[in-house]
């Protein structure tokens, strides 16, 4: 079912191709695996580069979102060209494509007839209610009126222009249900839980938290982190007198052809050692240039994940939640909590495109009040892992190990208390 039938937005039928053309069904993959590729003109070919920053297979997708259909685009009623074919990448289209699938299917169900914008929008409400209901966050919303407006066109007006309606009841959806997002873990917390790692045996699991709070890294970048990758300096006084020998991590190089989540290539993270001034030691004892494409830390995100949730057990706070995106949040709340670097710096060293995306990290009172929940020997094990982790990761000291009876305490987080509260207010009304 189209999502508008009106001739007032054509152009929806036209935008909807872009999806269907970065999102082909199984039918039509085989189809373009057997179909021989469309030959490219001389005007659109690229430099055939020892650097070209896309692999064979990433370029040829590329050329075949660009080529495809290589008549003229109707651009006056709204067609994309084929440069905004290309500017959407293609997972984000994947996402699109599927929610808005969902909503196809949901007005299909509900008999919701889509002639016009207007209408759109009144099944667009419907279905904002019947999510919530089933208990998901105000983002699903926004994503598909994201998907909608790339659909139907107007992608450069606001949403509140385009759909007033539907941004009002978004308002309402963000304040009824409140988004329970996981609060950073404190530095000592993840010092105790890089030591507990250690002391299980896991001591590459716990260099990668460390180095994960450090950079601010995702985890798809932290884990896909190679050899050849670090750069931990010459050791040449003059050539640090140039800026040129700072330790540094190269996250996702063009030679390899995957950008990072923002679609950028060959970002870079400076190894400056505010947090852990040891730590760049302990990564270039872990380097070895001659494994090359070789993954530093060989491990999933599954396993990641395992890993941590393994060592929160073991100190007694699994009820916080831990994952491995949490690391990311943690480096930039400490180190604003500490005063280590300002706003901007933590801006640019966390790749934030916007400022408004930093500023919550000023807001860090609650990570500092989450040890006031922790009991007087979850405390004391943190102050010990504090004061000896770099002997440890340096291989000068045995790892020490939580005490036993840690695991037993299951500390509650900030909002799980408060909620507890909450409802023992309720009862004795």
């Amino acid at each position: 079912m189209p999502i508008v039938e009106s001739s007032s937005t054509a152009c929806s039928s036209s935008r909807r191709v872009l999806f269907e053309e970065q999102c082909p069904r199984k039918s039509r993959v085989a189809e373009s695996v057997t179909a021989p590729a469309p030959s490219m003109p001389r005007s659109f070919c690229l430099p055939s580069t020892p650097a070209a920053h896309l692999n064979a297979v990433a370029r040829e997708d590329a050329w075949r979102i660009i080529l495809q259909d290589m008549g003229r685009p109707d651009l006056a009623n709204g067609e994309a060209s084929r440069l905004e074919r290309a500017a959407l990448a293609p997972k984000t289209a994947r996402d699109y494509a599927r929610r808005l699938t969902k909503f196809e299917e949901f007005c299909q169900q509900s008999k919701l007839v889509l002639t016009s914008v207007a209408t759109t929008e009144l099944a667009a409400l419907e279905f904002f209610d019947h999510l919530f209901l089933e208990g998901r966050g105000a983002g699903e919303g926004v994503k598909l009126l994201s998907a909608l407006r790339q659909s139907m066109g107007a992608p450069g007006r606001s949403l509140a222009e385009q759909w007033p309606r539907a941004s009002l009841a978004l308002a309402g959806w963000r304040k009824l249900k409140i988004n329970h997002t996981r609060l950073p873990l404190p530095i000592p917390v993840v010092e105790a839980l890089a030591m507990t790692l250690a002391s299980v045996g896991r001591a590459n699991s716990a260099l990668a938290i460390l180095v994960g709070t450090d950079g601010y890294l995702r985890p798809c970048e932290l884990l896909d982190i190679r050899h050849h990758d670090v750069f931990l300096g010459l050791g040449d006084p003059a050539m640090s007198l140039h800026g040129i020998d700072k330790p540094s991590i190269l996250l996702r190089p063009e030679r390899r052809g995957v950008p990072t989540k923002t679609n950028v290539f060959s970002d870079s993270v400076v190894m400056d050692g505010k947090i852990w001034p040891w730590l760049k030691d302990v990564l270039r004892k872990e380097i070895d240039q001659g494994r090359g494409e070789a993954q530093v830390f060989p491990v999933s995100q599954k396993v990641l994940n395992a890993d941590i949730s393994r060592g929160m057990k073991l100190l007694g706070l699994e009820g916080w939640g831990a994952t491995g995106h949490i690391l990311r949040h943690s480096g930039p709340a400490g180190d604003i909590l500490a005063q280590r670097r300002t706003i901007s710096e933590v801006q640019k060293r966390g790749r934030w495109a916007c400022t408004e995306s930093v500023r919550r990290y000023e807001r860090s009172g609650q990570v500092g009040a989450r040890m006031q929940l922790l009991a007087s020997s979850q405390l004391a094990y943190i102050k010990e892992c504090h004061e000896t982790l770099g002997a440890v990761m340096m291989s000068q000291r045995k790892p020490i190990a939580p005490p036993p009876g840690l695991s037993r305490f299951n500390t509650r987080d900030l909002k799980q208390s408060r909620s507890s509260r909450g409802r023992a207010g309720l009862r004795g009304l």
